[in-house]
């Protein structure tokens, strides 16, 4: 009797390792990265660019298997708009492809998802190579209210000071831009932002 019941506790046992796992409830899985762009036509980002105002206003948006394709065009006097950038934006970050109406000779990531101490990347700029990595998330005073954005760091490569900062907000896109090295210092900062339709 004893090795019966050592049997069918064996076989329950047995059971429990073959049965499927339970699956994961969906508010503990993974949450895909946020697109760190509007995405939206008609969406407008006004940044104070010390004391100058700039604003810029998404004017195509087109999506595709690598992403959405968002074309930026800046709102010049008398309602006149120049093309600004044009990028595409997916949650392995925002690659610009290109630049005041030109295409790039080599597209630039901007911002490279998911974020980690590790994640750092490098790219050209006007012949200079610089190393860029994200440095986490800030909350921002902006005259827009509080803003939740990613600190992107640029050095030049073989160096240690940060030649710029960029913070890019979900769904906003470039709420912010800090050039240490100038002087004086120079800051680009978010005046408003209306999303589009």
């Amino acid at each position: 009797m004893l090795r019966f019941c050592f049997l069918v506790a064996l076989a329950l046992c047995a059971g429990s390792f073959a049965a499927p796992a339970a699956p994961v409830p969906v508010h503990l899985m993974p949450k895909e990265e946020p697109l760190l762009f509007p995405t939206t036509v008609g969406a407008k980002t006004v940044l104070d660019w010390d004391g100058i105002e700039l604003a810029q206003v998404v004017s195509k948006v087109e999506k595709g298997k690598d992403g959405v394709t968002v074309e930026l065009e800046l709102d010049g006097p008398a309602g006149k708009r120049t093309h600004s950038q044009t990028v595409t934006v997916s949650p392995r970050g925002v690659l610009r492809t290109h630049q005041s109406g030109k295409e790039l000779a080599e597209p630039l990531w901007v911002v490279v998802l998911p974020h980690s101490e590790k994640n750092k990347w490098e790219h050209k700029t006007n012949g200079v190579t610089y190393t860029s990595r994200t440095a986490g998330w800030d909350e921002l005073d902006t005259k827009s209210g509080k803003v939740r954005a990613l600190r992107v760091d640029r050095y030049q490569t073989g160096s240690d000071e940060i030649t710029a900062s960029y913070w890019y907000a979900p769904g906003m896109g470039r709420v912010q831009t800090h050039f240490p090295t100038t002087v004086p210092e120079v800051w680009h900062k978010l005046k408003s932002f209306t999303p589009g339709k």
